[in-house]
């Protein structure tokens, strides 16, 4: 059992848990906008969690979310043009800097690009700005784990439990790292704790203005650059061989 839960939370689809998960958004209260732009005079390094609660920032974040963070952009992704998907996670995370789905996907893709320091760096950023925050120290923890540095994600990952003890993910990943660590018992214990709390390796994930099955994100699969990503529709397969030659043959 340990092994099949192990399995489900370490698979790699690019974005593994593209967060929020159910019980990962905090109840925070509002601290006020920065005042911080960029060079357009743009809102950047708002906080993704208190944003609803300004016209301005839930306004920012829709646009960016829309233009910048959205399914198709992950697609580019996806299809393995990392480039311009990077650009977009950029774009985003210039804006809200904690905005858990890019730093999700960003980890991703540096891990896949092997510059592990670009998701350290990001994540990093996003702690300093906004400390407060369970989740975001989850994250990192298992990005720290996923990229080798296991007892600096174990760390975090008991960080993030300390802060919020019911934060579901953190035990599931902090599981996924004892068992990186061949420590079997505290990963088993970790694991119980993660199922008492709800936690589902296929649960429906979302953020704030968009939501994507699990069963989507584990769909994604990369492409490498210059090829094509041939897109099936929901429950169609690629046809075999035979079903091609009979089709052939009928339109002769």
């Amino acid at each position: 059992m340990s092994k099949t839960f192990l399995t489900k939370i370490s698979i790699i689809s690019l974005v593994e848990i593209l967060v929020i998960v159910l019980f990962g958004f905090p109840l925070v209260q509002a601290q006020g906008i920065r005042n911080e732009r960029n060079a357009a005079g743009t809102l950047i390094n708002q906080d993704y969690y208190t944003a609803d609660q300004y016209p301005e920032t839930r306004f920012l974040r829709t646009i960016v979310e829309a233009y910048h963070f959205s399914a198709e952009h992950l697609d580019k992704i996806r299809a393995g043009r990392y480039q311009d998907g990077l650009y977009d996670l950029e774009y985003t995370l210039e804006k809200f800097p904690n905005h858990p789905g890019a730093l999700q996907v960003i980890g991703s893709v540096a891990r896949l690009l092997n510059i592990p320091q670009l998701g350290i760096a990001h994540y990093k950023k996003a702690l300093a700005l906004y400390p407060q925050y369970a989740f975001t120290h989850a994250q990192y923890g298992s990005y720290l784990v996923d990229i080798g540095k296991v007892e600096e994600g174990i760390t975090e990952l008991k960080q993030a439990i300390k802060m919020d003890p019911k934060l579901a993910p953190a035990y599931a990943w902090l599981s996924k790292a004892y068992y990186k660590n061949g420590n079997m018992e505290l990963g088993r214990q970790a694991e119980q704790q993660a199922k008492e709390l709800g936690y589902r390796a296929d649960m429906p994930v979302k953020t704030q203005s968009m939501k994507i099955q699990s069963e989507e994100i584990q769909s994604l699969k990369i492409q490498p650059e210059g090829t094509s990503s041939e897109k099936t529709k929901p429950g169609e397969g690629k046809k075999s061989k035979p079903d091609q030659k009979k089709k052939s043959e009928q339109q002769n």
